[in-house]
């Protein structure tokens, strides 16, 4: 029997992170939810993916852009991917 899935998207910003430490931080933040258990449900394992973008340029085609790494990521599962 398949687990039941729960699917949320957060946008979160970092303005003045620098190109490299883009992915470290992603993959931080991924690593810490996937390590959260939860006591009265301890069989259900949490995962988490992100994609990001350090392209410049519109608000909206940056959100394209880190869309678009995002659901690169989701096809992996619990990944990290950042579209440079």
């Amino acid at each position: 029997m398949e687990a039941p899935a729960v699917i949320r998207t957060i946008l979160l910003a970092f303005p003045e992170i620098g190109e490299k430490a883009l992915p470290e931080k992603l993959e931080q933040i991924r690593a810490r939810v996937a390590a959260l258990r939860l006591p009265a449900c301890p069989e259900v394992k949490i995962s988490v993916s992100i994609g990001g973008t350090q392209r410049s340029g519109s608000l909206n085609a940056q959100l394209l852009h880190a869309e678009k790494a995002l659901y690169r990521a989701k096809e992996k599962k619990n990944a990290v991917e950042v579209s440079e």
